[in-house]
């Protein structure tokens, strides 16, 4: 789980979901207010916390954070982004899918420069970034995914081969680095839409 960034009240309710799902272990990356962030996950959940700190959160992007988050893992993960608000039955989705690497997309939102963006063709996902022009999008990634284990070496190289490239970047550029090496991200089944959300999968 990521969380550079925080606002009480939202991870309140996104821990409780986690929690009440069966999810005991959580990896926390922090960055700013890192130790506010600590003490109240401590006090308020009795959950298996592991904390990192991001000590150059302020140079880097997401990316590094999660890097630090994946880096040691070798199961099945879901990662959070700290800003996520979402239905608990979007969790249960995931939850309950396949050996199968999911992310969660909004197909309905009005899209601008600053959402993670996703273009399906056809019947999978082939480019994720902010810098794909809204009005060409299929959806945004809302910062909620499911990564099993089998996916987690060739990601975690993708990863370093992007930070290496350059500072600033987001974790969807290694995504985006799996997509360029022809892992195929196929939409979900139509039964597996949750509202006005969808979710992508890779296999």
């Amino acid at each position: 789980m990521h969380a550079q960034n925080w606002q009480e009240n939202d991870n309140r309710a996104c821990y409780r979901v986690l929690a009440e799902a069966g999810v005991r272990k959580f990896i926390v990356v922090s960055g700013h207010k890192g130790r506010k962030l600590r003490e109240f996950l401590t006090r308020r959940f009795d959950l298996d916390f592991t904390f990192v700190h991001n000590h150059v959160y302020r140079e880097t992007n997401n990316i590094y954070s999660f890097y630090l988050g994946i880096k040691e893992i070798s199961d099945d993960v879901y990662v959070l982004n700290s800003d996520v608000f979402f239905h608990s039955k979007i969790f249960e989705r995931l939850q309950s899918s396949a050996n199968e690497f999911l992310l969660v997309v909004d197909d309905s939102k009005l899209l601008g420069e600053e959402e993670m963006k996703v273009v399906a063709e056809g019947s999978r996902i082939v480019k994720i970034s902010k810098r794909i022009p809204p009005e060409l999008a299929s959806g945004e990634y809302i910062g909620l995914a499911k990564i099993p284990a089998k996916f987690l070496e060739v990601l975690k190289n993708c990863t370093e081969e992007v930070i290496e490239e350059g500072a600033r970047v987001f974790y969807e550029d290694a995504i985006q680095r799996m997509i360029d090496l022809g892992y195929e991200f196929p939409t979900f089944p139509q039964e597996a839409y949750l509202g006005s959300r969808s979710i992508f999968h890779t296999s």
